[in-house]
């Protein structure tokens, strides 16, 4: 499924299938180079996900506040390239009901400031000029 996508696709894919911190980071790391470095950041696996799907996948599973941060970097990178076109709308959400302190199956801590990030994404087309708009609820 994920053989023809994209180097940049296949990085972030890898990402979010790392059970660890570290190599996680050093995949996004990398990821963010490729982005860096102008590679094709509109290409979709074989569902039709792009880079900024992958990136907001990972972000959503992420477990700690580093992993959190890292995977929207990857977003923001990815939006400031130009990939503004398939993401409409962005805003950060707060979640007061969400638990500040809790573990993951594997009994790791997750940390949250209770904030999530939401990117409202349509189809892809050619970038907008300027930033996204953000959206509220």
């Amino acid at each position: 499924m994920f053989s023809q996508a994209s180097p940049l696709i296949q990085e972030l894919y890898a990402a979010t299938r790392e059970t660890k911190e570290q190599p996680t980071l050093a995949r996004l790391v990398q990821a963010k180079s490729l982005i860096d470095s102008g590679a094709d950041m509109k290409g979709t696996d074989s569902l039709g996900r792009t880079a900024l799907h992958w990136a907001i996948f990972g972000s959503s599973y992420a477990s700690s506040a580093a992993l959190i941060v890292a995977y929207e970097d990857v977003a923001a990178a990815l939006i400031a390239h130009g990939v503004a076109g398939s993401a409409t709308g962005y805003a950060d959400v707060n979640r007061p009901a969400a638990p500040r302190t809790t573990a993951n199956a594997t009994g790791d801590d997750i940390v949250t400031d209770g904030v999530m990030s939401v990117v409202q994404v349509g189809p892809a087309k050619a970038p907008a000029p300027g930033p996204p708009q953000l959206i509220s609820r």
